[in-house]
């Protein structure tokens, strides 16, 4: 299951930056394609994407992001709120 975390340490960092230099990453907007089975609007994407940022800015302790249900609660928020 997908979920954002900044690294524990250097050691991990430098295998995730190896990893994206592989190819091994996946843009934003294909994953959030594959979870809501359409083409994300930009702005779900900026939103999702400020998640993530604030997401690296909480303390350590803090539970990390899970990326799919994150998404389709965000989704569901949307349609509801519109």
């Amino acid at each position: 299951m997908p979920s954002v975390r900044t690294p524990n340490d250097d050691e991990e960092k430098e295998r995730f930056s190896d990893a994206v230099r592989r190819g091994l990453g996946v843009p934003l907007e294909a994953y959030i394609e594959a979870v809501i089975g359409r083409e994300p609007e930009q702005d779900l994407v900026e939103a999702i994407r400020l998640g993530i940022e604030s997401q690296a800015e909480m303390p350590d302790e803090t539970p990390p992001l899970i990326m799919r249900e994150y998404i389709l609660e965000y989704v569901r928020w949307q349609e509801f709120s519109s």
